[in-house]
Parts: structure tokens; sequence; C-alpha cells
């Protein structure tokens, strides 16, 4: 039987503003429904570079892309385009970074919001490229795509949580709160909604990196660091682990979970402590 995965990573969700404010899926957790751990972003504790971190399981001194301003092509192998060359179906509703680093660069507004390629790593996409874009839009595209293609790995990366930590007064700010709020209520939602069809899905939900409470990220400081990690799906293990683990052992992780081998760059081992 085949294995869906669905990765959402709230861009810029501190982990312990995800333990606070995700209050669904915490409540999962003390039901014994989910697993989670804390995750160690790489460094600098930027969006591109944890972009590429996330997908091919190595940091920027590996992938390349080593901050904000790479804009070539990860030439590292990564997780779409590992799940495409053995007939899995890919997709995402990401920040057009996503696709500057796995599909093509650079990105053309004009041509590359909707994608389509099955030659391409992330085959069925949305890429938008205002850091304002709500939410609810980017969750309502994730759906247009699963109705569309049905991806074996559907990633949603929703923005506004780091847009208010950018620009809105930082983690400090009730603006970063009210969107973790908001951000978490529509996470719950679409996983409890393709929960009831697809009770076989596997579901990480997660961040890039943090956030400084007077705003902003790029440094080493826990606050900019610590990312939460929730799991959920049939074999998950009802654990809160305490300990700290590296953002690198996502994209072994998700391999395992598609039934694919994880490859010899990929160092840091898969959460699979936290499975059946």
């Amino acid at each position: 039987m085949e294995t869906t995965v669905y990765l959402i990573i709230v861009d810029g969700l501190r982990a312990d503003f995800g333990r606070r404010y995700f209050a669904g899926i915490n409540r999962w957790l003390k039901e014994g429904k989910a697993a989670y751990t804390t995750l160690r972003s790489g460094l600098p504790s930027d969006s591109r570079p944890s972009y590429a971190l996330i997908a091919t399981g190595v940091d920027g001194s590996v992938n390349t892309i080593t901050s904000n301003g790479s804009r070539q092509r990860c030439p590292a192998p990564n997780i779409f385009g590992l799940a495409r060359q053995k007939g899995l179906r890919t997709g995402g509703a990401m920040y057009h970074w996503w696709s500057e680093l796995f599909n093509k660069t650079p990105f053309d507004p004009a041509t590359d919001h909707r994608q389509y390629d099955l030659e391409r790593d992330i085959q069925d996409g949305y890429f938008y490229n205002s850091d304002e874009t709500p939410d609810e839009v980017i969750f309502a595209k994730a759906r247009e795509i699963r109705a569309h293609s049905r991806p074996h790995l559907l990633v949603i990366h929703p923005m506004s949580v780091d847009y208010a930590g950018d620009n809105l007064g930082g983690a400090a700010s009730a603006a970063y709160r009210e969107n973790c709020i908001r951000a978490g209520e529509l996470t719950h939602q679409f996983i409890e909604e393709v929960m009831a069809e697809e009770p076989g899905a596997y579901f990480i939900v997660t961040a890039d990196h943090g956030a400084r409470d007077q705003g902003g990220h790029g440094g080493d400081s826990d606050e900019e660091r610590l990312v939460p990690c929730w799991l959920l799906g049939p074999k998950v293990r009802p654990i809160d682990e305490q300990e700290t683990r590296d953002q690198r052992a996502l994209a072994p992780t998700i391999l395992w979970l598609l039934g694919l081998a994880i490859p010899p760059h990929m160092t840091v081992p898969p959460l699979t402590h936290l499975f059946d």
C-alpha cells in the first residue's frame, strides 16, 4: 500500500510558540495521538538555507546553499527528486524559493506561479512570491494540488508567522502571536480533513527557523534555531520527547516513511524511534 507524507513547514515558527499556541495539535499530543520533538535548525538560521537543508538532509557546506542570496539550483539529491525517480508523485504549495532551489531559477512571476511538469522534482506546484500571501490561500492551493495529482509527498509552506517576526514587531509582538494561533488552526483543520479521507497518511509539522523577540533571525540563539516538530500517523508512537534533534533528520525520515532508500550523504539518522 502506497504511503502519503504531508510536510507542513510553518515559516518562522519558534519551538516555544508552537508548544504554546498550536492548540489542536498539542491536544492530539496530550491524547496520545501524536509525537513531538524539538529540532535545531542549521546555520545560518535563514529561510533559503533551511529549505535546502530540510529537503537534502545536509547543510550548506554540502548542498552549496549558504545564504538567502544563493540563487542557484541546489545540486544535492533532494526528497522530491528521489521520490520522483522512483515513480512517486510530488507537489507543494510553497514560497517561490523552493522552485528556484529544485525546479528552475530564476523564478519568473509571469509563468512560474503554477507549475505542472512530471520531469521536474516538484511536479505539481503552486509557488507564491509575496511574503504577505495569506496562509488561507496556501492551504487552499494545497487542497487543489492534492485533488489534482494526489502526490505521495506534498509540502505546505505558509509564511504569515515569519512575516510577523520579520516585519510586524518580532516574536514578542501581538501580530506574531496571533499569526501563530491562526496558522495552528489552519494546520489542525487541514490534517483533520485529510485524516478523515486518508487514515494511513503521515504528517510532519515543523518550521524552517525561529525568530528573535525583537525581530529577525539568522543567528545561533535558541530563539532563532529551535523549532517544533510534531508527527502524526498510524505508526507514530505517542512520545513527547524532551531531547533536541538535528533538523537534518527530516529528509531521511521522509524517505524512510515513503519506503525509499536513504542516500549515503544523509548521515544524520531518521527519527525512527518515534515510530513503531
